[in-house]
């Protein structure tokens, strides 16, 4: 690969890992590609080397916002020692530094309500990366586990309702609250 072949490749990744915190912290509408661009500090000019519409980006975007999630939620547990990895995912999911920091959190929780009215393409990507999400937190699971699907699933579901409505509300002691009540009910599904 020729130098600036390797450099385009840099500035596209570096232009992805932007755009990933910007929505998983602010929504699809928060990526604006003057401010993208600027923000890693080429000319709004480049951008159509990089990507050939704002669809395109949106959907490279979502790739790597899932991507990132699943480092910072997946990669939290310690897989390499004896134990209850699900019990261990639905602590880390249903925090307050979760709560707290969209950015470094769920695609599901942040992105739904706008992916919901994105074109097909994007909805079509959201889902595939939907089924992987469910697929991981089976894994997670002990052997044994009867209806691992419907319970991940649902323990997914639950979890990304109330980190939505965790950061919702402005109350924060309900807001603990809700947190304690998912955990609560999510590790009652889990164990079940």
């Amino acid at each position: 690969m020729g130098s600036s072949q390797k450099q385009k490749a840099e500035h596209h990744q570096l232009l992805l890992e932007i755009a990933a915190r910007t929505v998983r912290e602010g929504g699809l509408q928060s990526l604006g590609i003057a401010k993208l661009m600027e923000a890693a500090g080429l000319t709004h000019g480049g951008f159509y080397s990089h990507f050939q519409s704002r669809d395109e980006l949106v959907g490279e975007t979502l790739n790597q916002a899932f991507d990132q999630a699943r480092v910072d939620l997946f990669g939290a547990i310690n897989r390499r020692r004896e134990g209850d990895f699900l019990s261990d995912f639905i602590k880390v999911y249903l925090n307050e530094h979760h709560r707290d920091h969209p950015e470094l959190g769920c695609v599901v929780a942040m992105l739904s309500n706008d992916v919901q009215r994105s074109d097909e393409a994007t909805r079509g990507l959201y889902t595939e990366r939907f089924k992987t999400y469910i697929e991981e937190i089976q894994e997670l699971m002990s052997d044994g586990v009867k209806e691992r699907e419907a319970r991940a699933i649902s323990l997914l579901c639950l979890m990304a309702g109330a980190i939505i409505v965790a950061r919702t509300v402005t109350d924060d002691a309900l807001s603990k609250k809700v947190l304690k009540a998912a955990s609560k009910l999510a590790n009652k599904v889990a164990a079940e």
